[in-house]
């Protein structure tokens, strides 16, 4: 097995939860099944792995992930979360305030973005990056890998298909960026993110992510148990899912493996 350990630099010495490190390699299958097959990744809390490109991204529900070098950010943090971060798919919300929080940071008008739960990040109501979270055991500690892709550059033809007219980049929305600026960015934001949480817990982020995702009233559809329901959008309970209101007047408490719904 290849050993990566003379190829990991430092990052930002200072960072205890995201960034302490770096790995960065020209090319990977996917920065996330490198992570989790890797018991020497694993092993180092705080490294983020990064790809110039990989060939078999994945995102939620297995879609692909894995356009061309240098149009996009490919990379997957190695995290040990704090111990306030009881249901690790909250985690999925706090990255995704860290990214948006970047785009903001990079110069992006905050009303142009929009957090869609539970792990999309839109500009212009079309997708600019996406987050998938994976967790393992390691030496009896949970241990999160959380992927992240973020389109920078380009034009449809790095696109699936299937996904033209739903994404967009960074680069047409004005922002000018490198792929190295944009990952030094999003470690400093998601440090941020976890210091707080270790600290205050996860509640004032929680409402922190309901104001920034800008979902409150939003009307959804979504598949419940095979059923097709539609409903408004109230917030989120005290782990992260998501609140709505049925047309029946009834609450649903939904996870992330119930639902694909778009907003309108």
């Amino acid at each position: 097995m290849t050993s990566f350990k003379r190829l990991i630099k430092p990052l930002f010495r200072d960072h205890v939860f995201a960034g302490r490190s770096l790995l960065f390699l020209e090319e990977t299958d996917s920065t996330n099944m490198l992570c989790l097959r890797t018991p020497e990744l694993l092993t180092c809390p705080g490294l983020v792995v990064q790809a110039q490109r990989q060939t078999k991204g994945i995102g939620r529900m297995g879609r692909k992930w894995e356009q061309g070098q240098g149009n996009h950010l490919f990379c997957s943090f190695v995290l040990t979360p704090p111990s306030t971060i009881r249901y690790p798919p909250t985690l999925t919300l706090l990255c995704g305030l860290g990214v948006s929080r970047t785009i903001k940071a990079l110069g992006l008008a905050e009303h142009e973005i929009l957090i869609k739960w539970p792990n999309d990040i839109l500009i212009g109501g079309k997708k600019v990056s996406g987050i998938l979270c994976q967790s393992t055991i390691v030496n009896n500690k949970t241990v999160i890998v959380a992927g992240i892709g973020i389109n920078i550059k380009g034009n449809a033809d790095q696109f699936p298909k299937e996904l033209l007219g739903k994404v967009t980049t960074l680069e047409k929305h004005g922002l000018d960026v490198t792929p190295q600026r944009l990952l030094e960015v999003l470690a400093i934001e998601i440090e941020k993110i976890l210091q707080e949480a270790n600290k205050l817990g996860t509640s004032r982020l929680l409402q922190k992510w309901v104001q920034e995702a800008l979902c409150l009233g939003k009307r959804i559809w979504f598949d419940k148990y095979g059923r097709k329901i539609s409903g408004t959008v109230t917030g989120l309970d005290h782990i992260g899912r998501l609140v709505v209101r049925g047309e029946d007047n009834k609450i649903h408490i939904i996870d992330s493996g119930q639902i694909d719904f778009t907003y309108s």
